[in-house]
């Protein structure tokens, strides 16, 4: 089945779905009529259900699903970081319950984690491409009309003057005194007014604690070279799931 047919699909199933809720609203279907009422010769709802799909399973589902497999690799590269990832689990969480998303608030090393995984990889290193609407100036350059815009995120990320040991993957960049603390040069979700809308939602899709708290999971002969595209790809590897044995 190919990605249109895949998407189209999700499309379909979510409308015929939409009159089986009774009085409940949909809250996609019903922002898209408010949206369409306003507008005339507009585009299908259907159409436009479509696109906002293909946004959330591009940017969204396949951009999270990479960075928790660099985030795999990058524990077995780092034993320590894993150690201390699973001595908060421990602490926090316990052996007597699931994890809930609840315990983000209390597990800084944890989110320091994610962000570190974040900003080592640089997973979309040039971010969505953009263009100007009019001729801009920034500082000295001049920047005419339909100039696609491209930020080097990569670099950003690197930055010697603006990251202690850029080259290292090293989660406590984002700790102070041991709580989790966000750095203004951390730009995996873009800023400013083209900010990530999906950020929140993907950060709680990052919390992967379930898996490490019952299992020992290493890489088979990890490689770290990413297979180049608009994202740094993780290669294919086998994974080696131990369950964790605790004292009694």
């Amino acid at each position: 089945m190919s990605y249109r047919t895949t998407m189209c699909a999700f499309s379909d199933a979510h409308r015929n779905f939409s009159p089986r809720l009774g009085n409940k609203k949909d809250i996609i279907i019903e922002s898209y009529k408010k949206v369409f009422d306003d507008l005339t010769n507009a585009a299908s709802p259907k159409s436009e259900l479509f696109w906002v799909l293909v946004d959330l399973f591009v940017t969204g589902t396949d951009t999270t699903s990479q960075t928790l497999v660099w985030a795999v690799l990058l524990m077995t590269k780092y034993p320590d970081v894993k150690v201390k990832f699973c001595s908060e689990i421990d602490t926090i969480i316990g052996r007597d319950r699931f994890p809930l998303l609840s315990d983000k608030v209390e597990m800084s090393y944890c989110v320091s984690l994610i962000y570190g995984v974040m900003r080592y990889m640089s997973l979309v290193p040039f971010s969505v491409f953009h263009s100007t609407t009019k001729d801009t100036e920034l500082g000295s350059y001049f920047i005419p009309m339909d100039t696609m815009i491209l930020r080097n995120l990569w670099y950003a990320h690197h930055n010697q003057e603006l990251w202690d040991a850029p080259e290292k993957f090293r989660p406590e960049c984002f700790l102070v005194k041991g709580k989790f603390m966000e750095n203004t040069n951390f730009l995996a979700f873009s800023y400013g007014k083209r900010v990530c809308p999906g950020r929140a939602f993907a950060m709680d899709e990052l919390f992967l604690t379930s898996v490490y708290q019952e299992f020992d999971v290493t890489v088979y002969n990890p490689d770290f070279e990413p297979l180049v595209g608009m994202l740094l790809y993780p290669k294919s590897h086998n994974v080696i799931f131990k369950k964790r044995h605790f004292p009694r």
